[in-house]
């Protein structure tokens, strides 16, 4: 699955977004555990990297996330 960065996101917006479409809960540790796995996903990330309108990044499964947040 891919993810098309739009005007304004960023990278803890988008993990929460697809925290909350999997029903989980949006908490700070998990926010911060999918970041390190968009981030690990997507080599073009680097450390406090703003992400720029208009990429494509790998994004993580239902499962995948189910697995690493902690509900």
């Amino acid at each position: 699955m891919k993810i098309v960065v739009k005007k304004g996101d960023s990278l803890s917006s988008i993990a929460q977004r697809l925290i909350k479409n999997y029903g989980l809960k949006n908490t700070y540790e998990n926010r911060e555990i999918v970041m390190g796995e968009l981030k690990n996903k997507n080599s073009n990330l680097q450390e406090k990297q703003l992400i720029k309108c208009g990429w494509t990044l790998l994004s993580l499964s239902q499962n995948e996330i189910k697995q690493i947040c902690n509900n």
